[in-house]
């Protein structure tokens, strides 16, 4: 279904044994500004539960899921969540082709960024997610440099090899992941339990959704106090 609403606007280090220990000076300041400000008027810290909540602020409980049709551009990404976590592991956002994928999610309460061009497959991981509040997440890629960011740690990785641009199909996978990005992945653990108050993805927003963005659900629900309260860990 498409979600024709106005919304406002407003609103170390582990990875493969390749580790690329330069960076591009400017590749963090290109990519800055997906990052919405802290002040947020429009939205309140929890829904009252009606219909278009789910949308605005949707509950996962692990085996929910969301697509929004939305293409990334194939040299580089740049994804941006708040987010208020029950359990420390879980898919939260992914994507991916034939070959190539794309997975952003938690692992034994660090964040975790998975993906693979065509060269073997890059992992960073990076923080510590908060269970008692919200915590701020960023992926950013450059080609074949990618930045990962939770709170204020940092982690940073280069892969190696001829290919720079990752192929994906234009459909990206919030919470539970599809089981062909599961098999291309590898990382078999559920969907993301918790709410997902924002997710930006290479200027637009998914969550809430911008005006005209085709997005379908599965199991997703209003985050009320109510229903956060009932979720349990797979």
């Amino acid at each position: 279904m498409s979600v024709n609403d106005d919304y406002e606007d407003i609103c170390m280090k582990k990875t493969t044994e390749h580790h690329h220990t330069t960076f591009y000076d400017d590749f963090e300041e290109q990519y800055i500004t997906n990052e919405v400000d802290d002040y947020y008027p429009l939205y309140e810290e929890y829904y009252d539960g009606r219909e278009k909540d789910a949308y605005i602020a949707p509950l996962f409980d692990g085996r929910a899921h969301m697509t929004a049709r939305t293409r990334l551009p194939a040299k580089s990404f740049d994804i941006w969540a708040e987010v208020s976590a029950v359990c420390g592991g879980g898919a939260l956002m992914s994507a991916s082709g034939v070959r190539d994928y794309l997975w952003v999610g938690f692992v034994e309460d660090k964040a975790v960024l998975r993906w693979d061009a065509g060269n073997g497959p890059l992992e960073l991981r990076s923080g510590k997610v908060r269970m008692d509040g919200r915590s701020k997440l960023s992926a950013r890629r450059y080609k074949k440099d990618a930045l990962l960011k939770l709170g204020t740690a940092a982690a940073r990785g280069s892969t190696h090899g001829p290919m720079s641009s990752l192929n994906i199909d234009p459909y990206v996978f919030i919470g539970r992941a599809p089981d062909n990005v599961t098999l291309l992945s590898g990382m078999k653990i559920p969907g993301f339990v918790g709410c997902v108050h924002r997710l930006r993805i290479s200027g637009r927003d998914i969550i809430p959704p911008t005006r005209g963005m085709p997005v379908t659900t599965h199991g997703v629900r209003p985050c009320t106090p109510h229903n956060l309260a009932q979720l349990v860990c797979p």
